[in-house]
């Protein structure tokens, strides 16, 4: 699966149906050449996406998004099941889901 991580910067995530799956080798695409990620998202990344190589979302599992700034990630824990992640801007981040229990989920047809 290939992400695009800059304007003229891909990343090739780690497959899960070849010899290797789970080991977490991701590659960077420059325009040039092919070169090993140096700090890839930990764990199994889902969803990704990003305004440079420096400003990286990542969802991992169903309620936690990843931010990579260069040399480190950090956790946030989303108030819903997050299906997918979008960044519009370095500031403007949006993650899209849903949830069934909790306020602001009663409607008049039952939970939603």
């Amino acid at each position: 699966m290939f992400d695009e991580v800059g304007e003229d910067v891909l990343w090739m995530r780690p497959g899960t149906d070849r010899v290797g799956a789970g080991v977490n080798r991701w590659a960077q695409w420059d325009g040039t050449r092919w070169s090993a990620v140096a700090n890839p998202p930990p764990g199994r990344a889902g969803p990704l996406d990003a305004a440079d190589p420096d400003d990286v979302w990542a969802l991992v599992g169903e309620r936690t998004a990843l931010h990579g700034e260069g040399s480190r990630w950090t956790m946030t824990r989303l108030p819903c099941h997050a299906s997918d992640v979008a960044v519009a801007g370095p500031d403007d981040v949006w993650a899209v889901g849903g949830r069934s229990t909790g306020s602001g989920t009663r409607l008049n047809y039952g939970e939603r």
